[in-house]
C-alpha cells in the first residue's frame, strides 16, 4: 500500500498531495487518524485493513462530502466503497504449478483468515491443481487456529509442496511464502508468488474519482460497489522462479493471456462441493457474487473452514468483521 501512496505522487505530477498515517492498531487510533487527516484537507481517505471498516463507517457519516474507500470485499455500505484485487485468478495458476509438481499428488495449502475471497482463493487454487493432475488433493491447514503447527502438518500428510503466504513479510524473513517445495534436506525452494501492484489499483480508483464516476458508483440496492480488479486491469500479476520447469512455466504464461484477455475464468464447468453438491452447472462461468461468498470448499480439498472458537482469540475480532457467515455462527 505505501509502495501504491508513492506511485501515485508520480503518476500525477501536481495533481494530487498524500500524506500517511501508520502504527493505526486500535479503533481509537483508525479515529484519530481520520480525524487527523480530514483536519489536513484530505478528500479521500483509504483505510487499508478490515479492521478499520467500522470507524471509516462511522466516520463517512460525520463527514458526508469525503469519499471513504476500505479494503475489503463484500462489505454492504452507501457511504464506504469497499476495493481488493481478484487474487483467486493468480491462484487458479499457482495450483496449476502444484499440480504439475506435487509427485505424491499431495499439496498443502496454508490460509490465514476464513473470510470472504479467502475461500474463492482456496477453491481456485484447488481448481488449478486438478487442471494439471486430475489426482491432486488439497490438504488445508488455518495459520490462525489455536493448534495450528505448520512442520507437523506437513510431516503427518506427507506433503513437499506447499502455497503459504503470499508475500515475504519484515515480521518473518523466511522462505515460507508464495508456493515452494520442501526439498529433503530440508531448504525451501520457491516456485511461485503473487504480485499485488497496488500502485496501479489506486491509479485506476484515483482516475475514475477525477472523471466523476464517483456520484454515479451505486448499485440498485444504494450500496456502494465492490472495486474488485485482477489480472486484466494489471492489479495482480504471477511470478515465476527458475525452479519451475520452463514447459510448465510455457503453459501457465499462456493460461495467464487467456485470463488476461477474457477467454478462461477459473470457476467454469462443473464444480462439486466436499459433499457432492453441484455448484456450479457444465458450460457455466459462475457469478461473481457466488464466487465472494464462498461458503463451501471443492471436493478435491481436504480440511474444513474453522469456526469461531476454533481460531486463536487474535483472530476472531478480523472474522467478526467479515467471516463466512455460516461458520461463523
Amino acid at each position: 500500500h505505501e509502495l501504491g501512496r508513492m506511485y501515485l505522487e508520480q503518476a500525477f505530477p501536481g495533481k494530487l498531495t498524500t500524506m500517511v498515517v501508520d502504527h493505526v492498531e486500535t479503533e481509537d487510533d483508525v479515529a484519530a487518524a481520520i480525524e487527523k487527516e480530514v483536519k489536513a484537507g484530505c478528500t479521500i481517505i483509504f483505510t487499508i485493513t478490515s479492521r478499520m471498516l467500522n470507524q471509516s463507517v462511522r466516520s463517512a457519516a460525520f463527514y458526508p462530502d469525503i469519499k471513504f474507500y476500505n479494503c475489503s470485499i463484500n462489505m454492504s455500505y452507501s457511504s464506504v466503497c469497499n476495493y481488493y484485487a481478484r487474487m483467486y485468478e493468480a491462484k487458479f495458476l499457482s495450483g496449476m504449478i502444484a499440480g504439475a509438481l506435487a509427485e505424491n499428488d499431495r499439496i498443502a495449502y496454508i490460509a490465514d483468515y476464513p473470510i470472504y475471497g479467502m475461500i474463492a482463493n482456496i477453491n481456485a487454487f484447488a481448481l488449478g491443481a486438478s487442471f494439471t493432475n486430475p489426482r491432486a488433493r488439497i490438504y488445508l491447514a488455518w495459520s490462525t487456529s489455536e493448534n495450528y503447527d505448520r512442520e507437523r502438518f506437513l510431516k503427518d500428510n506427507n506433503i513437499q509442496v506447499v502455497s503459504d503466504q503470499d508475500m515475504i513479510t519484515p515480521r518473518d524473513p523466511g522462505r515460507q511464502f508464495g508456493l515452494y517445495e520442501c526439498s529433503e534436506d530440508g531448504r525451501k525452494l520457491n516456485l511461485v508468488m503473487p504480485l499485488w501492484n497496488w500502485g496501479v489499483f489506486y491509479e485506476k480508483m484515483i482516475q475514475s474519482i477525477l472523471a466523476g464516476s464517483y456520484q454515479s458508483e451505486e448499485n440498485s440496492e444504494g450500496r456502494a460497489l465492490n472495486y474488485w480488479w485482477g489480472m486484466s486491469a494489471g492489479v495482480i500479476d504471477l511470478i515465476c522462479s527458475k525452479n519451475v520447469p520452463t514447459g510448465v512455466k510455457r503453459l501457465v504464461d499462456h493460461l495467464k493471456s487467456d485470463i488476461k484477455k477474457g477467454d478462461i475464468v477459473p470457476f467454469y464447468g462443473e464444480i462439486r462441493a466436499q459433499d457432492g453438491t453441484l455448484k456450479n452447472k457444465k458450460d457455466k462461468a459462475m457469478k461473481p457474487e457466488a464466487i465472494m461468498e464462498m461458503d463451501w470448499l471443492t471436493d478435491n480439498v481436504i480440511g474444513e473452514i474453522p469456526t469461531m472458537g476454533e481460531l486463536r482469540a487474535e483472530a476472531r475480532p478480523v472474522v467478526q468483521i467479515k467471516g463466512v457467515e455460516e461458520k461463523m455462527k
